[in-house]
């Protein structure tokens, strides 16, 4: 009887592994590394191709350029990659924060002459964008072409650069550069909406920060109503709209019709963001303004959700106002560092609690033009004084402890049993406990009560 000859085990091979495993296999390599492993096997390419379209293409992340854009285009018309792309972060040319661009301009900053040279070549490429923008319409085509391939993009976000903010700093820069200021990108915004509008992309989040309100378009005014009419067709598809503006202190009436008749081109908004960036002196004005036309222009039917978020002023009877425009499909408020130029914390309060139904409510730090935050006084008793703090003999000994006990650097603690919460809720978001611990009127009837407030 032949003796039997052992058998060799066959040596491993990737291409071997399961789908699954090499899927895991693609989550974990770099970008390069899986690229050059998947090139020498197209067996490796074809298992892998979904894994590597998941992690690598389903957030774009592209500068407001011309070569930039080409690349997205380029990402878009291949079958295998674009159906991936969910998330498209668009940055327009930063003047001054080379570190953070991808543009191929390298100089050594160590000398004051380099460091110039770096600040006008940027310059001189933002204006040929924008230049490239207007004559060619270029970036616009671009963007159109590929947005139509890139069928699941559900979130577009542009970061504007800083703009006017630059202008009084930088007007040296720009006569060096042989350009005129502003050169940065306010066009961009008009310039993506179109591209949206073209190709009919159904695109459901946009996000804008930094953009300048008050270089965008003209507007033609009804006499009676004053009422801005926005050149951009509405777009239904879009459903929740984040504004972040560095501009709002400017006192001219064109960035508070641009805000207002831009949050109308989308009708059909879930959620509404608004926050502003910078608090510049006369924001109070701005601002505050935004808010009355707000109040009395904007009535979205199926709004959901508002958040007003960091430096946002208004009055209370205009808040107030919109709120109740919006009584009968509001469940989630967030008002966070925002500033009452005239009225009362109090009276806002109440509202909510007599008009709104909401399901969630975040208010936090929270104040006034010229300084100072709403505060909740209280002699340390009740579900809603007890929330506001930590849990547990933390709480006890911070509500009830001794001086030794008690931390002598916290201010909120004015003595063994009294607590003044100079940040309207310590938390915001401990303003929810407290609303399923008692009801949603009952926790803001006792926020009334105890509120301290000077305008």
């Amino acid at each position: 009887m032949a003796a039997l000859s052992p058998t060799r085990a066959a040596p491993a091979s990737l291409l071997a592994m399961p789908t699954e495993i090499v899927c895991k296999v693609a989550e974990l390599l770099d970008f390069k590394d899986f690229q050059s492993l998947r090139l020498t096997s197209t067996a490796l390419e074809k298992k892998s191709t979904y894994q590597f379209a998941k992690r690598f293409f389903t957030t774009i992340n592209r500068y407001f350029t011309r070569e930039e854009l080409r690349i997205l285009l380029d990402i878009s018309q291949s079958t295998k990659f674009a159906t991936s792309v969910k998330v498209l972060n668009l940055r327009a040319v930063h003047v001054y924060e080379p570190e953070h661009d991808m543009l191929q301009i390298e100089y050594n900053n160590d000398t004051i002459e380099e460091e110039n040279k770096c600040i006008l070549d940027r310059y001189k490429k933002a204006s040929e964008e924008k230049s490239s923008s207007e004559l060619t319409g270029l970036h616009a085509s671009m963007m159109t072409a590929a947005f139509t391939k890139l069928v699941n993009l559900d979130h577009i976000h542009l970061v504007d650069s800083y703009g006017p903010s630059y202008g009084d700093d930088f007007t040296g820069w720009s006569e060096l550069a042989g350009i005129t200021l502003p050169v940065f990108s306010h066009w961009a915004m008009p310039v993506l909406l179109s591209a949206i509008m073209t190709s009919g992309l159904q695109v459901k989040e946009l996000e804008f920060s930094n953009y300048l309100a008050d270089e965008y378009g003209s507007f033609s005014r009804n006499v009676r109503s004053r009422m801005p009419e926005f050149h951009f067709c509405s777009l239904d598809s879009v459903r929740k709209l984040e504004l972040r503006s560095t501009d709002a202190w400017d006192k001219k009436r064109r960035a508070c019709e641009y805000i207002v008749a831009l949050i109308l081109a989308f009708p059909k908004l879930h959620s509404l963001h608004l926050g502003f960036d910078w608090d510049w002196l006369d924001k109070a004005l701005a601002t505050g303004r935004i808010m009355a036309s707000l109040a009395k222009f904007v009535q979205l039917d199926n709004l959901r959700e508002l958040v007003l978020d960091f430096s946002v002023h208004a009055t209370a009877s205009h808040l107030i106002r919109f709120l109740r425009n919006h009584k009968d499909t509001l469940k989630r408020l967030s008002i966070t560092y925002a500033r009452l130029n005239d009225g009362f914390w109090s009276s806002v309060i109440e509202a909510v609690r007599d008009t709104l139904n909401l399901e969630s409510f975040v208010f936090e730090k929270n104040g006034y033009r010229h300084g100072g935050y709403v505060g909740f006084e209280w002699i340390g008793k009740g579900p809603f004084a007890l929330s506001s703090w930590s849990t547990g003999e933390e709480r006890d000994e911070r509500l009830h402890g001794t001086e030794d006990s008690r931390p002598c650097s916290d201010t909120n603690c004015r003595s063994e049993d009294y607590v003044y919460v100079h940040h309207g809720v310590d938390d915001g978001w401990l303003l929810q406990e407290v609303i399923m611990e008692n009801g949603f009127k009952e926790a803001l009837s006792e926020m009334i009560e105890v509120c301290s407030e000077t305008n």
